[in-house]
């Protein structure tokens, strides 16, 4: 069975984070699947197909790690990327990585390292922000410019591993910040 490069599915029982990955991936062009409980995204999985889960390792019950434990031992799963997210207390990185996923990532991630994590994990070095989600979700495009420009002035000496563009080819990272944009200058 064949995966889709670009189908990501979210699983998390939060939906205000749940919300957050979605709007922050959706923007970049991805194909994206949530499930609010490890159940629903198993039975979603035959159909979704996706190359990469992002999970919340710290929910309880079926999801989190018991989740990436089951989602290992199922077919298409042993193929599917894992990125966990989850807090930096002690122990629960290793318990993650112990329950099978591939890279970690802060719950208190920033966009930009969101997207640069997937974008590498599926091999995505350029991404053009389409011109409909850069329209429709204005908002959390501004909040990827900022942290993408932070990334780029923070790590001058190593360049970012993907490169965001507005529609039109232009760098996001020239996307000036709300109170000017609101003046029609971009």
């Amino acid at each position: 069975m064949q995966l889709r490069k670009k189908a990501v599915m979210i699983v998390d029982d939060d939906v205000g984070r749940r919300k957050r990955v979605y709007d922050v991936l959706k923007i970049t062009g991805f194909d994206i699947f949530s499930a609010a409980s490890g159940d629903e995204a198993l039975g979603r999985l035959p159909r979704e197909k996706p190359r990469l889960v992002v999970v919340n390792t710290t929910s309880p019950g079926t999801m989190g790690n018991d989740f990436i434990r089951r989602l290992r031992t199922y077919g298409m799963g042993q193929k599917m990327i894992v990125i966990g997210m989850t807090t930096d207390e002690d122990g629960e990185k290793e318990k993650a990585r112990q329950a099978g996923a591939d890279e970690l990532l802060s719950e208190l991630f920033s966009p930009f390292s969101l997207v640069e994590m997937v974008s590498n994990h599926l091999g995505i070095e350029r991404i053009e922000i389409p011109k409909g989600e850069f329209e429709k979700r204005r908002e959390v495009v501004e909040e990827l410019a900022q942290s993408y420009r932070q990334h780029k002035h923070s790590h001058k000496d190593q360049p970012p591993k993907v490169q965001l563009m507005l529609p039109g080819g232009r760098d996001l990272g020239t996307l000036l910040l709300t109170e000017d944009a609101g003046r029609g200058r971009t």
